[in-house]
């Protein structure tokens, strides 16, 4: 079982060569979206209308949140914001100082909207968990990142990714993961998963806003 990765990295690399060598989108490793980060998250379009400043403020959960319930010309009042978001009053505030300080909302009285006309961009976010042999901690994990990203997959290496799709296929089926495998030459999809419909907005904003500065980063260097 597994003679051909001798570390994890090395497995994640070698995936990552050969993945990228047959898209043009955006890989970031270890991907700080939620506790514990993802090994690698593809995403498939990062062209978003903030600055540096404005993505820092978008990454906040509370930020996130907030902005994703107001309207880019209609005007709301702090009560409809407020009620059902799940953050404290202080929070709330600090978070609206945040944004309205970096132009992202314009305050009207007690009254807010969106200073930036922003629509969701297509995209598709793609995370990917690499193990070498522990599939109970992969499937663990890789059930956790459903809530980030459209498509979650394992990844093993070749031969160790053919045994887990011969005993615990239909387990990966029934909760909709994905299963690839990798060796030196070529990556093999075993499982193919559907596609995720409850992502949060607000979480997808999150992924969007992290991956655009890892892109400038990135372009940068």
């Amino acid at each position: 079982m597994n003679k051909i990765f001798r570390y994890e990295k090395d497995l994640v690399d070698t995936f990552r060569k050969i993945h990228a060598s047959r898209r043009s989108t955006l890989l970031i490793d270890e991907m700080k979206i939620r506790w514990g980060n993802i090994d690698l998250v593809e995403i498939s379009n990062t062209a978003l209308p903030f600055s540096k400043e404005q993505c820092q403020v978008l990454s906040k959960p509370s930020c996130a949140k907030i902005f994703m319930r107001l309207k880019n010309k209609r005007l709301l009042s702090k009560e409809k914001l407020f009620v059902g978001l799940g953050v404290s009053e202080s929070t709330f505030h600090k978070a609206m100082s945040e944004m309205i300080r970096e132009r992202l909302v314009i305050r009207e009285g007690n009254n807010y909207r969106r200073n930036v006309n922003f629509v969701f961009p297509k995209v598709i976010i793609t995370g990917y968990e690499a193990k070498l042999t522990d599939y109970s901690k992969a499937l663990y994990q890789a059930r956790m990142n459903k809530e980030y990203v459209d498509y979650s997959y394992m990844v093993f290496p070749m031969d160790v990714a053919e045994n887990i799709a011969k005993k615990h296929g239909e387990t990966l089926v029934s909760f909709n993961l994905g299963l690839i495998g990798v060796s030196q030459e070529k990556v093999k999809v075993y499982i193919r998963p559907r596609k995720n419909e409850s992502m949060k907005p607000y979480i997808r904003l999150m992924n969007l806003v992290i991956s655009s500065e890892a892109y400038k980063e990135e372009a940068a260097s």
